[in-house]
């Protein structure tokens, strides 16, 4: 995975008040990340961006929080405000959208003053203009002071060109860079579980906004790190929750953009609240559903600062019943407030992805299923089940042809069975293994 990136890749900044359509003009011109947009005000919370370029002049967009300047009603909201004025002062280039079906706001002439005394090269966006009253509103917008208003329709598109023409006028390009992507790590897990703390302490900043607020993470938030001299990408997801706790439109797509990044993900980092006592149904959905889209996955018992003794038993002796499971992930005990064992999680990744990128030749994966079948052979129906060959065929999961007489016989006890072997033989903790019978 490839990328060409540049160095401190400019940025480009949509700012404004909340639920004037800065989402759906992100999602207008970004190319691949999405932003959740919807008729509910703050539904972003955390930026969103993506790497794009127009005219030959790359950037990166982001889509920020909407922000409350005059009604700042709790710590949540402060947090969302200075996330946004920190990335006024990073960007390049800063795009103040405002909606123009209610002309200006208050809260747009405070957004104005505060981009006209850092002196940011700004663009007002004037939205909506595709309604009567937007237009009827456009040229009151002259009095914020803005050398450029460009009138678009986030909705329907109209003026996004002229946007992004004038975007690329002001982006000075610095040098480029290649940045190879070996893997990409999704974090996972329940609202609140610790997942945003672990984001920002494995990057060295703070990326993403945390909160005592279940729910905070709304969207898939993505961030690189280079770690033993290669490049990373993290992925922290919004918080799951089972499915009958999912009550409105917004929790849905949040469910859907974080499974969306479970599978573009190639390691899943699942953590849990250990101070809890126990794995709840829905962490082994989770689980599950990790390794059942061909994932390497790793289980975090977070939260290790506030387990006792009494905690500890109880959440051994529920468990157990799942270590069928469990005994072939790699498991650490960390805690993102004091910081215990989080140096360990990335040199594990590293180790989790060598076995989950194995290779096996034919002659040594064919020796070894058949050794094991002379010492246990399989029957189905009173007849013994031969096999011919196995061939490895993919690497990421690591996937397995096993070429028999009777492949209808090899059903999921059989293939079991080959599992077993091959990971008694080799340490393939947290990997993923498939095996397809073929006739040969």
């Amino acid at each position: 995975m490839r990328l060409k990136v540049t160095k401190q890749l400019s940025k480009v900044v949509l700012i404004g008040r909340m639920n004037v359509g800065k989402s759906t003009l992100f999602n207008r011109l970004a190319v691949s990340n999405k932003s959740i947009a919807l008729d509910y005000s703050g539904v972003t919370r955390d930026f969103v961006s993506d790497q794009m370029s127009w005219q030959g002049k790359p950037f990166e967009l982001i889509d920020s929080g909407g922000v409350m300047l005059n009604k700042p009603t709790g710590d949540f909201t402060r947090l969302v405000n200075s996330q946004v004025l920190q990335l006024i002062q990073e960007a390049q280039v800063v795009i103040l959208v405002c909606d123009g079906s209610v002309g200006i706001h208050p809260e747009d002439r405070e957004l104005a003053n505060i981009l006209h005394k850092q002196r940011k090269s700004a663009i007002l966006a004037v939205n909506k203009i595709d309604t009567n009253l937007a237009q009827e509103h456009q040229y009151e917008f002259s009095k914020l002071g803005f050398d450029k208003i460009i009138t678009i329709s986030a909705q329907h598109g109209t003026g996004s060109g002229d946007l992004l023409d004038e975007i690329a006028a002001r982006i000075v390009e610095p040098g480029e860079i290649d940045l190879d992507i070996k893997f990409r790590i999704a974090l996972l897990g329940k609202p609140n579980v610790g997942k945003s703390s672990l984001m920002n302490m494995l990057l060295g900043k703070d990326r993403v906004i945390v909160s005592e607020v279940a729910g905070t993470t709304r969207e898939a938030i993505k961030d690189h790190i280079r770690f033993y001299q290669t490049d990373l990408q993290l992925i922290d997801t919004a918080g799951v929750r089972r499915k009958r706790g999912v009550t409105d439109q917004i929790e849905t797509l949040m469910v859907k953009s974080t499974l969306a990044a479970v599978r573009e993900s190639n390691i899943v980092l699942l953590l849990i609240d250990n101070s809890e006592g126990q794995l709840s149904d829905q962490e082994l959905k989770l689980a599950f559903y990790a390794f059942e889209q061909g994932k390497a996955l790793i289980l975090l018992y977070n939260k290790q600062d506030l387990m006792d003794e009494s905690i500890k038993r109880d959440f051994a002796f529920q468990s157990s019943e799942y270590d069928f499971f469990l005994k072939k992930i790699e498991t650490l005990k960390i805690s993102c407030k004091t910081g215990q064992n989080v140096g360990k999680i990335l040199p594990l990744v590293n180790e989790v992805w060598a076995r989950h990128s194995e290779q096996f030749s034919d002659m040594e994966l064919t020796d070894l299923f058949k050794t094991a079948l002379q010492h246990r052979p399989l029957y189905r129906n009173g007849q013994r089940l031969v096999l011919r060959k196995a061939h490895q065929v993919l690497t990421a999961p690591l996937t397995i042809h096993l070429y028999v007489t009777e492949p209808k016989y090899f059903e999921s006890s059989q293939l079991a069975y080959f599992e077993n072997v091959l990971r008694s033989e080799y340490n393939l903790r947290s990997v993923p293994i498939r095996f397809v019978p073929i006739r040969g």
